[in-house]
């Protein structure tokens, strides 16, 4: 009978709960007795129960979902937003830097004070790559490049660009270099960021006293292997968990934030950087007091007979003149890409917005358009999108190439759907642009 009853419980109430009706219970009480027929009704009611209960938990869970898209979409945004915000005012301060140190105007004095704004924004850029590409961060996701530099001029730059705030403290900073002094393959700005990173949390450290920065390069098996040091006289580590310095938003504890400030991002994004360059990184207490930061790294060593580098500022190699429209709504941007190629035999033409460069494109034609994105009237996606479609007309095709400060993957990903031919982001890299200008200029021809 027990094993008939659990039978019953298991088609009747399990399987089909809902046909639990008057007439099974009345059939139940006859088969297997009062006391059984009981029990499966309380098992009937239970379930109905649960399944309530679940199907309210699934509401709440999907409520949860929708806030979480919602809050991530709320994210984009803001990250596009800040974006744009920040680089443009950027652009130019990078750009016209970049124009003005090649002047051969310039006093020693002065060439050095251009250096020092150049390096500044360009650590300032870095700062705020790696600010707006922390999902990145979290999901793996760096892309790092491998261009020349020497590891120890960033060094001694990045000091030296950190070199009036500790003085500011009467700290003593002080940069030594051994080993070989080689060019290598890297990724400069992140090398130069987590340096950043390293120099500005021992100032920040440290009250009284000397910091001292050190890069040793030692090349084997043509790779060069790179180590930085960064030791100074603050407050040292905390002896339980000195590697949770390492994880974001973590500093030595409550009172360190509300005395020296900070969000614990820097040593957690510079241990992101370091890994993913292969490398590893760490920290240590002096035993005078203090303590002592560092990080290893190793690069490919650029040989002098590889010659297949070209470490010079790069030139525009035209084998005849070119007509360029440029069309970005912010003045300073139009004048910036003006200078930049007007040692150049080019013909440039502006326009302020995206109506304006429809126009122009419909009165001559151009070997390359540099677009904005972001503009009154008619953005660059739509412009970009009428002339694709004019051009089918035509049957001549004009290179686009966005140049903006929409630089988040999804962005770039939208300017290549409606046509454009590239991506150049802002604070744009004159080396780049010329670059740019010079290969879609060659394939027009």
């Amino acid at each position: 009978m027990a094993v008939f009853g659990d039978y019953t419980m298991n088609v009747v109430v399990s399987h089909a709960p809902n046909t639990f009706t008057p007439m099974t219970t009345a059939f139940l009480t006859i088969v297997v007795g009062t006391p059984v027929t009981y029990y499966l009704m309380n098992q009937h009611f239970d379930l109905r129960l649960a399944m309530a209960k679940k199907a309210a938990l699934e509401v709440e869970l999907t409520a949860a979902v929708e806030a979480a898209q919602m809050a991530s979409i709320a994210k984009s945004d803001f990250l596009a937003n800040m974006t744009h915000e920040l680089r443009t005012p950027l652009n130019a301060i990078i750009g016209f830097a970049a124009i003005l140190g090649r002047s051969n105007a310039l006093s020693p004095e002065d060439a050095r004070y251009v250096a020092l704004v150049n390096n500044a924004s360009q650590a300032l850029r870095d700062i705020i790559n790696d600010v707006l590409d922390y999902s990145k961060l979290e999901a793996d996701g760096i892309e790092f490049e491998r261009l020349p530099m020497d590891p120890v001029d960033i060094v001694r730059s990045t000091a030296m660009l950190l070199a009036d705030q500790a003085a500011a403290k009467g700290l003593e900073l002080s940069v030594c270099s051994s080993g070989a002094q080689s060019m290598v393959l890297g990724d400069q700005s992140r090398i130069r960021q987590v340096v950043l990173n390293l120099l500005s949390n021992a100032i920040k450290f440290t009250a009284a006293g000397r910091i001292g920065v050190g890069v040793d390069v030692q090349i084997e098996g043509g790779l060069a292997h790179i180590r930085v040091e960064v030791e100074d006289a603050g407050i040292g580590l905390p002896p339980d968990h000195p590697e949770r310095l390492f994880k974001r938003f973590s500093q030595a504890d409550a009172t360190v934030t509300r005395q020296f400030g900070g969000t614990g991002l820097g040593l957690a994004i510079s241990k992101r950087i370091v890994e993913g360059l292969g490398g590893d990184i760490g920290a240590r207490n002096n035993i005078a007091g203090g303590a002592t930061f560092w990080f290893e790294v190793t690069a490919p060593v650029i040989k002098e007979a590889d010659g297949g580098v070209d470490v010079a500022p790069a030139v525009l190699s035209l084998d005849r003149p070119a007509r360029i429209l440029i069309v970005d709504d912010n003045a300073h941007n139009r004048e910036l890409i003006i200078a930049l190629l007007s040692p150049f035999d080019v013909d440039i033409q502006t326009a302020c917005d995206g109506v304006e460069a429809i126009a122009a494109n419909e009165r001559e034609a151009f070997d390359i358009i540099l677009m904005d994105i972001q503009m009154p009237n008619l953005d660059g996606i739509s412009a970009t999108e009428r002339i694709r479609a004019a051009e089918l007309t035509r049957g001549r095709r004009t290179p686009i190439i966005a140049m903006t400060a929409n630089v988040l993957p999804e962005q770039i990903a939208r300017c290549l759907s409606v046509g454009m031919d590239g991506h150049l982001g802002k604070p744009i890299a004159p080396e780049a642009v010329l670059r740019t200008i010079a290969l879609w200029v060659a394939q027009s021809a």
